[in-house]
């Protein structure tokens, strides 16, 4: 009975081990390749991942949406965003 019991248990936190790591794995990998989180929102880190990527344009849309702010105000944002991406880039 008390083998039973520990089989039991080692499964359980097994099982619970299992889909935590697969929960923060995929998290992981969302933030840094530029897909949604997983509540299905982007952030400013994958408008940042967009424009190291080389997708300015699509950086810009969801900047605007991110900040509620007209294409003008968003595209400067993402140049200031890609210049401080440079200087960083010449820093390291």
């Amino acid at each position: 009975m008390a083998r039973l019991l520990i089989l039991w248990i080692v499964l359980v936190v097994g099982i619970l081990i299992v889909l935590n790591a697969r929960r923060i794995l995929s998290f992981q990998r969302g933030g840094r390749k530029g897909i949604p989180s997983e509540n299905g929102r982007m952030t400013l880190f994958d408008v940042r991942s967009l424009i190291q990527k080389g997708d300015r344009e699509r950086a810009i849309q969801i900047y605007g949406k991110l900040f509620q702010t007209n294409r003008c105000e968003a595209q400067k944002a993402v140049e200031e965003i890609e210049k401080s991406i440079q200087g960083h880039n010449r820093n390291s």
